[in-house]
């Protein structure tokens, strides 16, 4: 059987001009994209929008671990949902005309930790 040598990673000043993916631009990140949210008005109020957005993001948390995602991104309708985003820890994406945000998985993970840490 013959030896098999692995390559090196490449170096600072390795010739990336050969590298060639056929297109110009960056791949996109695996994310994952969270619908909307709704709760009945008569509900509203009581934190199940809460209990929602905790699952959710559980949940993405765990699939990640298995399909692969940086993070989280939603489309909120409007200013009020927007700072609901923000109490999470969502962050809007710059250049986005849709105004979309996002929080990263790692930033969701060590966010469940500290979590489980103080109960």
């Amino acid at each position: 059987m013959t030896a098999v040598t692995l390559p090196r990673p490449l170096a600072e000043d390795d010739d990336r001009s050969r590298f060639d993916c056929g297109r110009e631009s960056l791949d996109p990140l695996p994310a994952t994209l969270l619908g909307q949210l709704a709760v009945d008005k008569d509900y509203q109020g009581q934190r199940y929008a809460a209990s929602l957005l905790v699952f959710a993001l559980k949940t993405a948390l765990h699939a990640a671990d298995m399909v692969g995602s940086v993070g989280v991104i939603t489309h909120p309708l409007d200013d009020s949902v927007r700072g609901f985003y923000a109490k999470w820890g969502f962050a809007d994406l710059p250049f986005d005309p849709r105004r979309s945000m996002m929080i990263r998985m790692v930033d969701l993970q060590r966010s469940f930790a500290d979590e489980a840490g103080q109960e």
